[in-house]
């Protein structure tokens, strides 16, 4: 933690009262006095990296030669900046992995568009991919309703915070809550059931209509299967087949000779209605007349 500019004042003067009692009535008082005070400005600046206001008492205090003096102060320098380029490493590293983020959400966005493309239905997996910008695996409700309002899915702040209560079986905070993707596929399986329900509404019809409906379908559907399996045991029996086909034969038969008899009778209405246009037609001719 750096020292600002004010705890430092106040240090420096706390610590030259202090030497004051120390060193009075003493010889050399005041060299040694200003030789504390600036080794203590040293230490201060050295605290808070700044090495360039490194004093000369402090280096005459320890016998430091003039150009060790200079050595320490660039080893100073260095270490400063190096510890710079680790931070400034550790910032891209951070940076790059926030990019990383960005890239796999614009992939999983490539993929949502191509399925879209090729007309592959979206599980709940790429809806959540979609609003999951940050990759943390948890979305806010205003992102949802914005989501889903523009699918377009019709609903209120009021009835998303009514079904996530009831998902998360408590009181929740939606400025706060988050949603993870178990939760928002529960939501989406909510929201598609209610959104049936609507339609068929629209339509005219009610739970009680449909479930008749289904009921009477089932019973048909039962009696079909029933007499198909008969037909089958019974064609099993030796002979059921041969009887059968002894049966329809005559029905094949005389359903020919009606359509045959029927032919006849068309081709005869058509013989004597081109007979009576030629007449009509000679006689005309014959009386030159148009």
């Amino acid at each position: 933690m750096k020292i600002d500019k004010l705890s430092e004042e106040q240090l420096k003067r706390k610590i030259d009262l202090i030497l004051e009692k120390i060193f009075i009535e003493k010889d050399k008082v005041q060299e040694k006095l200003q030789q504390l005070q600036a080794c203590t400005k040293t230490i201060i600046s050295i605290k808070n990296k700044r090495f360039s206001e490194i004093s000369t008492e402090f280096y005459i205090l320890f016998d430091i030669k003039d150009l060790n003096r200079t050595n320490i102060g660039y080893f100073m320098q260095d270490f400063h900046n190096l510890t710079q380029i680790f931070t400034n490493l550790i910032n891209e590293k951070l940076n790059s992995m926030v990019n990383l983020d960005l890239f796999s959400y614009y992939k999983n966005l490539s993929n949502v568009q191509k399925k879209i493309e090729e007309n592959i239905d979206l599980s709940y997996h790429d809806l959540f991919k979609i609003l999951d910008k940050q990759g943390r695996r948890v979305v806010k409700p205003g992102d949802l309703l914005q989501f889903l309002k523009r699918l377009p899915i019709d609903i209120t702040h009021h009835r998303l915070r009514e079904i996530l209560v009831k998902i998360k079986r408590e009181v929740i905070n939606m400025e706060t809550c988050l949603i993870n993707f178990q939760e928002f596929k529960e939501i989406m399986q909510q929201l598609n059931k209610q959104s049936i329900l609507l339609s068929l509404t629209y339509l005219g019809i009610s739970k009680q209509q449909l479930f008749v409906a289904l009921l009477v379908t089932v019973i048909y559907l039962g009696l079909v299967l029933t007499f198909i399996l008969i037909g089958v045991q019974a064609l099993a029996i030796p002979g059921t087949f041969a009887a059968i086909i002894n049966a329809i034969l005559p029905m094949i038969g005389g359903f020919g000779l009606n359509k045959q008899s029927k032919n006849k009778q068309i081709r005869t209405v058509n013989q004597n209605t081109i007979m009576e246009s030629v007449k009509k037609a000679i006689k005309i001719i014959s009386e030159k007349t148009i």
